[in-house]
């Protein structure tokens, strides 16, 4: 059984959170009645509190202020840190406080929806220990529409779990689901209304996949007194109540350490696809295969085309990739980086063998993960991403090339741990997807029942050692709303290296292990995440810390397969610097207090933030003569809001979102984002870089964010400051002196 702790500061300040924004409602003393059964109360006079409170919780939690002006509330945190857990709870101290008792909880597939229930079943004990509070948790059904009923007409807490698609389509009563249809058993009602009459709270669990038109106006129709959302990726934070972002989950040990194992052909680690198919001396054009957006995409090109523009953008292709010549005897393409391509030397193709090593390697890697932690009882579990359903399970039912490959494997390699007295090979691997419409495969279909309840429903069992089951086949059905804690490999097979979010795949293996007590396991040594990737680890690495700071302003440490872990040595700096040498990133800490004085008083006195003017000057094509005006006021720029603002300021300057927000609002500026956005975002940047400044050696200045070598300097060592460190893979190092030459500072051997 999976153990629970209701005292962790983290979920405690995420429920908090919410429930502040109801200060000062009165409790309902008695449940709320309608014609259709009982509802939430109304809460009278919310809407009049709600900016106080809404300011003095975003205030708390050092986030920009919003107006209070909806009742769209958004909580973010981390992939594995327990947003589910943290929305159950946020329900039941809301009934606790307020009375409140209907929620709907809707969901963007039926992996969440899975996910969601299983969490529910997992945490009853614990919710009913904690809460003392009979309740109901359940799916809609179409088909059995008295589980509507009870929700409306029960007096206890009730959950209703809803997938968007149950009720999206046709919400203007042109038939469509069920849903919106008549219904004898309701008198005539439509189950639509039957809920909204509730007036329930509606919890959005990975609302980024819900942020169409569409998607809006369907949850409109349920009616809801106010609506929660939870993810780690917000598209759209609406009101952001309360902020967990990955560095900081990291830091405080919530989630496990990332490491990358990269699986790359010798000399082709970062070379994007290029595949000649054909020359056409004609029309002096050549027939190419590249990556376009998610997929392989065929095309003619000729000479001067540009793949960059050609692939949608892809960043592989930024560089390098325009067509300087075409070879038509031959058949060859010869690109400006110098880049040749033949018919039978193509370049970045991740061919099967490729794909198969990283099988094998997981396999590998899983059996050796597996002899250190079953002593303990970790049970281990791994995680392989297809691109296709057939390249696990073959529309005949057989085994595809990936599920070949797997049995191959572990047939070799489990025989080297008889210690294990590991299962047969047919009984340690299963698959779910949620369907593909080019093979034909739908649920249910390629994936058996018992296979679907064991990896969608029954968590408890597939973390027990009895249960055979270790590998896990799957695609995008599981990259959103499925985790399992004892997830510690997660292998990627994208043949077409389709740009889906890697942390979408790698947070499927991000919460902290649990032994066979159901008791997490925070040791680093243990609670090790390993990505098997088919592209290098500088490449997998940057892309993936770009993810991380566009979505955060931070980064996040990933480290190299075999690298240590700082929070399990952070001594031998000797032979860390004799590895890695040179080129590190450097840090100093800086006094807080002394940067905000400083940039606060810049902006004070750079004095009032106007509207952005545009300035009309006329020109007499004859005579040459201009004259210059009227001057117009601009509107403002309409997409740029607080949350933008500050996460700009945040990427030019490399501080913390607290600090941003604490300088904004001292200053007096979050108030003015609507009348100037540029304005307020270019003065904050200038006072914060100037305050950096202020602090930093003279050999030193800081540009975008990153320390560099101050212009003019050149040449002798420069001593620096005791409180000067290095970020290193084993904690901070402090050298002696820095030695500039051109832009780059080179650090001496560190202090004893």
């Amino acid at each position: 059984m999976l153990r629970f702790d209701a005292t962790l500061p983290h979920q405690a300040a995420a429920v908090a959170a919410v429930v502040d924004l109801f200060a000062g409602l009165p409790r309902a003393p008695h449940p709320t009645f309608t014609e259709t059964g009982v509802a939430n109360p109304p809460g009278p006079g919310f809407d009049a509190r709600l900016p106080a409170n809404l300011r003095a919780v975003q205030e708390r939690h050092g986030l920009p202020v919003t107006a209070g002006l909806t009742r769209d509330f958004a909580v973010e945190m981390e992939t594995g840190t327990g947003k589910t857990y943290v929305y159950l709870r946020t329900a039941f101290e809301l009934h606790r406080a307020f009375g409140f008792r209907k929620f709907v909880v809707v969901v963007p597939s039926v992996a969440v929806r899975e996910g969601v229930l299983a969490s529910v079943e997992a945490l009853r004990e614990h919710l009913t220990a904690l809460y003392s509070e009979p309740f109901d948790a359940v799916a809609y059904d179409a088909r059995r529409l008295g589980r509507v009923r009870r929700f409306a007409t029960s007096g206890s807490v009730q959950f209703l779990v809803m997938t968007l698609q149950a009720f999206r389509r046709d919400v203007a009563g042109r038939g469509g689901n069920v849903v919106h249809r008549a219904q004898d058993q309701m008198a005539g009602r439509r189950p639509i209304e039957v809920v909204a009459s509730t007036r329930p709270v509606v919890i959005l669990d990975e609302p980024q996949n819900m942020e169409s038109d569409g998607a809006a106006a369907a949850i409109a129709k349920l009616n809801p007194f106010c609506t929660l959302r939870y993810s780690a990726t917000h598209r759209n934070p609406h009101e952001l109540v309360y902020r967990l972002d990955p560095v900081e989950a990291r830091e405080q040990g919530l989630v496990k350490g990332i490491e990358v194992a990269s699986v790359v052909p010798d000399g082709r680690a970062s070379e994007p696809l290029v595949r000649l198919l054909a020359v056409d001396a004609g029309r002096s054009r050549a027939r190419l295969t590249i990556h376009h957006e998610q997929r392989e995409r065929t095309l003619w090109v000729r000479l001067g085309d540009d793949l960059a523009a050609l692939s949608g953008g892809r960043r592989e292709y930024g560089r390098g990739h325009v067509v300087a010549d075409i070879g038509f005897r031959e058949s060859s393409v010869t690109f400006s980086g110098g880049l040749v391509v033949t018919p039978s030397t193509p370049a970045g193709t991740y061919d099967a063998g490729v794909r198969r090593a990283q099988v094998i390697e997981t396999v590998r890697r899983h059996l050796d993960r597996e002899r250190v932690l079953a002593p303990h009882g970790v049970k281990v579990l791994s995680l392989i991403f297809v691109d296709r359903v057939a390249s696990y399970r073959a529309p005949d039912g057989g085994l595809g090339e990936a599920g070949r490959w797997f049995e191959e494997a572990y047939t070799r390699l489990a025989p080297a741990h008889p210690e294990l007295d590991l299962p047969p090979v047919g009984a340690v691997h299963g698959g779910y997807f949620a369907g593909d419409p080019r093979t034909g495969y739908v649920d249910g279909g390629e994936t058996d029942a018992s296979a679907f309840d064991l990896i969608m429903r029954d968590r408890e069992r597939l973390l027990s050692a009895a249960e055979p089951m270790r590998f896990l086949f799957s695609h995008s059905a599981l990259r959103e709303g499925w985790d399992n804690p004892n997830v510690f490999q997660i292998c990627t097979l994208n043949e077409t290296r389709s740009p889906d979010r890697k942390r979408q795949e790698i947070g499927r293996g991000l919460r902290l292990p649990v032994d066979g007590t159901g008791r997490r396991v925070g040791d680093p040594r243990v609670a090790r995440l390993t990505v098997i990737a088919n592209e290098s680890y500088d490449e997998f690495a940057r892309t993936l810390q770009e993810e991380y700071r566009a979505d955060t302003g931070r980064g996040i440490v990933v480290r190299r397969a075999g690298e240590p872990d700082p929070a399990v040595r952070g001594a031998e700096f000797t032979a860390l610097w004799a590895r890695i040498g040179q080129g590190l990133r450097a840090r100093l800490p800086l006094s807080t207090e002394d940067l905000v004085r400083y940039a606060v008083r810049a902006l004070r006195e750079a004095g009032p933030v106007t509207a952005p003017l545009v300035r009309v000057r006329t020109t007499d094509t004859a005579t040459g003569e201009s004259v210059t005006g009227p001057d117009y006021a601009l509107e403002p720029d309409p997409g740029l809001s607080e949350q933008e603002v500050v996460a700009e300021v945040q990427a030019r300057t490399g501080l913390t979102r607290a600090t941003v927000c604490r300088v904004l609002g001292e200053a007096g500026l979050l108030g003015c984002v609507a009348v100037n956005p540029v304005m307020v975002l270019d003065r904050a940047a200038s006072a914060l870089l100037a305050a950096l400044r202020a602090q930093l050696p003279p050999v030193l200045e800081i540009a975008g964010g990153e320390l560099r070598a101050a212009e003019g300097v050149r040449g002798e060592p420069v001593a620096l400051p005791r409180a000067f460190a290095v970020d290193t893979p084993l904690g901070p190092v402090r050298p002696r002196a820095a030695h500039v030459d051109g832009e780059a500072v080179y650090l001496s051997s560190p202090r004893p």
